[in-house]
């Protein structure tokens, strides 16, 4: 199987393969936007069978033939959940719908890559339910912007099996948000959020995702554009050691940075930090106290069977303090310092 990225700068190189191999040699061409060879960074996830279980929602193929009409992958190198068989549909040049059969879960995220010996990109452009299970929606396109008929793999994923994150970033000119809750995933339990800080540059933070080794970043441009997106880095957060934040640079299809949607994932097998945390109910409010990582202690004190106060404190300078006597009674953040964190929900 050969795979290959197709813009500068970091990009993904997405394989689908068969379960009963021993080993994989991978293939690499990088390409320059006008489609000039050029030597580039890349992150590459192999995607093999990854569950027995039926109940899950998950699916990956490889669309190997570019101008059939309607087709079934080759079966060597897709795989289905369900124990169903996906098929592939040539809606006009450059435009493909694949049906993940037996898929109903809402939400998931989708990669897709171009696959071949040439500058050809494709991307996700829709997916959503269809009678027969999920339908994905991919466009692909020349270098020179122009929809391209290529082969290429995708993969469906309702959660990261091995941990880690995943979002749908529908907001592309928003500075500030938290993208859809029905597409975005974390096995830690928190909230992805994201910030635009330039023109087609974005902050992808994933609170509690282990920010070093054994991890890795993908993203695939989403839309009916020739844009594209790479993963410019993922680091720990300035503000918090123990989170991730991934950098996600898009472009035009001359190079250009634009603002784009995309879909991101964050794959790795370490746990999850743990934090140090506690909640309080004041009234409508609740009042969430942590040390911000994984060592120290919490205690929350209650008066006549309701909550009163709580304190996070790993002795180290990191703790927060919270009260519901606080803002007449409502409750809310009395102190924090260093990692210490304190948050309220209404």
């Amino acid at each position: 199987m050969i795979k290959r990225p197709a813009s500068r700068r970091s990009d993904l190189i997405h394989m689908v393969g068969m379960l009963h191999s021993h080993h994989r040699n991978t293939h690499v061409d990088c390409f320059a936007p006008s489609g000039l060879p050029v030597n580039g960074f890349f992150s590459l996830l192999f995607y093999t069978e990854s569950s027995t279980v039926t109940s899950s929602d998950e699916a990956y193929l490889w669309a190997d033939n570019a101008t059939a009409t309607t087709y079934t992958p080759n079966l060597a190198y897709q795989w289905n959940s369900k124990k169903l068989t996906n098929t592939m549909q040539h809606v006009g040049t450059g435009s493909y719908q694949a049906t993940l059969s037996g898929l109903t879960t809402t939400g998931g995220t989708v990669l897709a890559t171009g696959y071949g010996s040439g500058p050809e990109r494709c991307k996700v452009a829709q997916w959503y339910h269809a009678t027969s299970g999920l339908a994905v929606n991919v466009a692909c396109f020349h270098a020179d912007g122009s929809p391209a008929d290529t082969q290429f793999t995708l993969s469906f994923m309702s959660n990261v099996l091995i941990g880690g994150a995943s979002a749908w970033a529908d907001q592309p000119y928003a500075q500030s948000y938290t993208p859809s809750q029905t597409y975005q995933y974390s096995s830690t339990g928190s909230t992805v959020t994201i910030g635009r800080t330039s023109l087609g540059t974005y902050n992808v933070s994933l609170p509690s995702q282990p920010p070093y080794n054994k991890t890795a970043a993908f993203v695939t441009a989403y839309g009916t554009t020739p844009d594209y997106c790479n993963v410019g880095s993922w680091v720990p957060s300035n503000s918090n050691q123990y989170d991730t934040v991934i950098n996600i640079n898009c472009y035009d299809r001359s190079g250009s940075p634009t603002d784009s949607f995309y879909t991101v994932q964050y794959m790795t097998d370490r746990p999850p930090y743990l934090f140090a945390k506690t909640d309080i109910s004041c009234g409508s409010r609740t009042v969430t106290v942590s040390t911000g990582n994984g060592a120290g202690t919490c205690t929350k004190n209650t008066t006549n069977g309701k909550d009163d106060s709580a304190t996070c404190n790993d002795g180290a300078g990191n703790w927060a303090v919270a009260n519901c006597s606080d803002n007449n009674g409502s409750g809310g953040c009395r102190g924090s310092s260093g990692s210490g964190e304190c948050g309220i929900h209404n």
